[in-house]
């Protein structure tokens, strides 16, 4: 998925809405080949990796067993 950056945005926060953890934030820095976090501008195109987002029905863990 690609994801242009807006305004305002962060890592984490893009992280935050897009992969469902902040803490997810150095994958995409890294995809991105982002040495300063810091250091992103609006209008810049983000690779993003595969999200694992909670859905309305509960969150999937990585050995496949469903939270509620």
């Amino acid at each position: 998925m690609i994801y242009i950056v807006k305004p305002g945005d962060t890592l984490s926060a893009i992280a935050r809405d897009h992969l469902g953890n902040a803490s997810r934030w150095p994958e995409i820095a890294k995809m991105n080949s982002i040495d300063n976090p810091d250091l992103i501008h609006p209008g810049d195109e983000l690779k993003l990796p595969s999200s694992t987002k909670p859905s309305s029905e509960g969150f999937l863990s990585r050995l496949g067993k469903l939270f509620r």
